[in-house]
């Protein structure tokens, strides 16, 4: 999308074309203090049988037009699934902002399995209302030698 501005703002000393590219990023990391892989922060924890994976999700807003309406999706870690108020996060308004970013840490209680867990997000640009999203994935390993017999 093309707008004539000033940066983002409308005419104030000239105008000039800008060309709008609005993105959105979102990194899903282990963040389980317990990973037996011994590696926090990677695409990858293992667990033992029945106990909790966790996680750390980083959203940045990565282009050059400003987001609103933000929200993660998550069907397999329902505590990882928000409609996101900007006011807790960022520079805390309402719009996430040029290279304005936020994290946030989730779980899953009682895992019995390895899955893969994809998060996405979703935002909307404040200037045309058009919609962007992210995903990103970790794998989740249960540590065989603790499953019960």
């Amino acid at each position: 999308m093309t707008q004539l501005g000033w940066g983002n703002w409308g005419c104030s000393q000239e105008c000039k074309a800008v060309n709008l590219s609005p993105k959105i990023n979102l990194i899903k990391t282990d963040n389980n203090q317990s990973d037996k892989d011994g590696s926090i922060g990677n695409d990858t924890q293992t667990i033992n049988y029945n106990s909790s994976a966790t996680f750390l999700l980083t959203v940045k807003n990565n282009g050059n037009e400003d987001l609103k309406n933000i929200r993660i999706e998550d069907p397999k870690t329902s505590s990882c699934a928000w409609n996101i108020d900007m006011t807790k996060y960022g520079n805390k308004n309402s719009i996430l902002e040029i290279n304005e970013s936020f994290q946030i840490t989730c779980s899953k209680n009682n895992v019995l399995e390895d899955f893969t867990n994809t998060a996405t997000v979703y935002g909307v640009w404040v200037t045309s209302q058009d919609p962007v999203n992210s995903q990103d994935n970790t794998r989740v390993i249960i540590d065989t030698s603790t499953i019960p017999s």
